[in-house]
């Protein structure tokens, strides 16, 4: 090949392009050197997650199979170990969409099972505050016009806050609001506040937060620890289901932790602050909290803006949020000035407590035996707690008792052997059964296992499904007068066996529980107040009954000793329910109902009845 003669200028000029290239490259900064994880720790890293993902997928494998055969109780067992697993990974959900979508599939499992198991919260979902947001119009209530500058309340110098505290219209429009039509449900609110607003503002101040965060359950729930909204949150804090479990508390078949105050509002603390720390801003964070993060993270990206008031002037948020904020601030205005704003700063007594280890499955009776308290203050004490007993597979589990009871308490306890500290059993149902069988096999009523399970409708149970059973033992299925476990002398009670007095229902009170409170039966309670089993109570309600007595059916009055004589009868070869009836001078209809029987129903021998026979 021949070469061409190429022009010096050219040439020249090649060079010179040459050398500057090579100058400039010398010039750039050398790159910083990557760090970047080992091959070795890399694989480690994606083994422990590939690990973590297996054993979550196994747990929830095996609570769905128990879930599809109706075994409810073993199912949210095996989904909280596959939430424990995941929870306690020390893996950022955000960093694995794998893992959080698995841990959103169990919340949902465990949120449908806990609805299962909660049916009778239903009647008495009531609307507070905070589920009338999304329809009011808090700047124009009552079609009144939006408040004046001159409307305002001074409030005095010495009242200090420790968050944001606008002077928007709003947050006066709510003020006005909570002092006309929401005045009631504010005053109810603002005095059961006395009960947990130190015990919060304490957990608020020790997590490194504004205490004045304290006074959200104004708004949310209106300080009640059985709050449940039809959006199925639960408790003070409205906590749902897939939230709780994120922040560490406990929901299966025994115990839901969205019904501890103490427990629910450390979870709320840890919340409030993760969200303050993603959007940097008090007022985002307690959106985020009603709305949750996306919906507000989407509305600041949106509209680039951090300013709540600028947001909630679009509908990138819904009604309920755009109110959520002034409401509480309203509210935290009336809660540190009562007086000022026209309400009463009469408060309950902050809630007091101790706590004691319960090591085992233990009836709530007992325990208030050997606090030498009342069933009905544990429960009070205890709203997380699902059954009349401490959950089973719970060692660690501590009840909380009243203050200054912890000793009397666990000397007696102490001396209870571990077979008699509970008496409920757990039953599986069998295919065919019913629960009259299954209520003569265990020697208790229809009604008592209705009670215990929160079962509605005593015709239908599903086959698989566990049931806790009341034993029927004698000394603490219905006695509210025992023995005390250390000095032999029976504990003192409010009431005289045999006083008639009249009961007012409260919230979360079933049939069975005030009549194991006050040391009768549920067929008495029934028959003095004209009550089907059917029939529901409401709080509010007053009911009659005879303290420590049990009622002879036929006569309907009660009895006490030497009126008539309760027999437990065990049928023989050869027994019907007609030459029993006869023997004992009474009717199959009086039988029946005493034991929850159907006159078609077959007794065997061995079987036990209850006959109240007279003298």
């Amino acid at each position: 090949m021949r070469w061409r003669k190429v022009p010096e200028v050219i040439i020249i000029f090649i060079v010179l392009g040459l050398i500057s290239g090579c100058s400039t490259i010398h010039k750039k900064e050398a790159p910083q050197p990557r760090i970047v994880s080992s091959p070795s720790a890399t694989h480690q890293q994606d083994d422990d997650l590939k690990d973590i993902l297996q054993r979550a997928k196994n747990c929830f494998r095996h609570g769905s199979k128990a879930q599809h055969m109706g075994n409810f109780e073993e199912a949210l067992l095996k989904f909280g170990e596959a939430i424990d697993i995941i929870t306690h990974s020390g893996v950022n959900l955000e960093d694995s969409p794998q893992l959080k979508g698995l841990f959103d599939d169990i919340s949902s499992c465990v949120a449908e099972l806990t609805i299962i198991n909660e049916p009778e919260l239903e009647p008495y979902i009531k609307t507070d505050i905070k589920d009338e947001l999304e329809i009011i119009d808090p700047e124009h209530p009552q079609g009144e016009q939006p408040l004046l500058e001159e409307d305002k309340a001074e409030e005095p110098e010495e009242i200090t806050y420790d968050i944001p505290m606008s002077s928007h219209p709003k947050i006066q429009a709510f003020i006005k609001l909570f002092q006309t039509d929401r005045r009631e449900k504010m005053q109810e609110s603002l005095k059961r506040s006395g009960k947990y607003l130190p015990l919060f503002r304490q957990i608020f101040e020790k997590e490194g937060l504004p205490k004045d965060l304290a006074y959200i359950p104004l708004i949310e729930s209106s300080f009640k620890p059985l709050a449940y909204s039809r959006a199925r949150a639960k408790g003070i804090w409205q906590f749902i289901v897939g939230t709780a479990l994120k922040y560490g508390l406990r929901i299966d078949w025994w115990i839901d932790e969205r019904a501890d105050p103490e427990k629910s509002c450390l979870a709320a603390a840890r919340y409030l602050k993760d969200l303050y720390n993603m959007f940097g801003d008090w007022y985002l964070a307690m959106a985020a909290y009603n709305a949750g993060e996306n919906r507000v993270l989407r509305a600041v990206r949106s509209l680039k803006t951090k300013d709540f008031w600028k947001i909630a002037s679009t509908r990138y948020l819904k009604r309920e949020t755009r109110n959520y904020i002034p409401a509480i601030l309203a509210a935290i205005h009336i809660a540190k000035n009562p007086e000022l704003y026209g309400f009463s700063t009469e408060r309950e007594e902050p809630i007091l407590y101790t706590k004691a280890p319960i090591p085992s499955c233990t009836d709530l009776q007992l325990i208030a035996d050997c606090a030498q308290t009342s069933l009905q203050t544990i429960l009070e004490l205890n709203p997380d707690l699902r059954r009349l007993t401490t959950p089973p597979d719970h060692p660690h589990y501590q009840i909380k008792l009243p203050a200054g009871s912890d000793e009397v308490f666990l000397a007696n306890y102490s001396q209870v052997p571990p077979d008699e500290r509970v008496s409920w059993l757990r039953h599986q149902v069998r295919s065919g059964e019913t629960l009259s069988q299954i209520a003569r096999r265990y020697r208790t009523t229809v009604s008592a296992i209705c009670q215990a399970n929160n079962i509605r409708n005593s015709h239908f149970i599903r086959k698989g499904s566990l049931i806790v059973i009341p034993k029927g033992n004698t000394k603490y299925e219905y006695a509210s007068v025992v023995k005390d476990l250390q000095s032999n002398k029976k504990t003192p009670t409010p009431y005289q066996k045999g006083q008639r007095i009249t009961y007012k229902v409260r919230r979360g009170d079933t049939i069975y529980r005030i009549a194991l409170r006050y040391g009768t039966t549920v067929e008495s309670l029934m028959s003095w107040n004209g009550l089907s089993p059917n029939d529901k109570i409401y709080p509010g309600q007053k009911l009659s009954l005879w303290v420590g007595t049990k009622i002879d059916v036929d006569n309907k009055t009660p009895v006490g000793s030497g009126a008539s004589a309760v027999i437990t009868y065990r049928v023989k070869q050869g027994d019907t329910l007609y030459r029993i009836a006869s023997d004992f001078r009474t009717t199959v209809k009086d039988i029946c109902q005493w034991n929850s029987l159907s006159p078609r129903d077959t007794i065997y021998p061995g079987d036990e009845l209850t006959i109240y026979r007279r003298p």
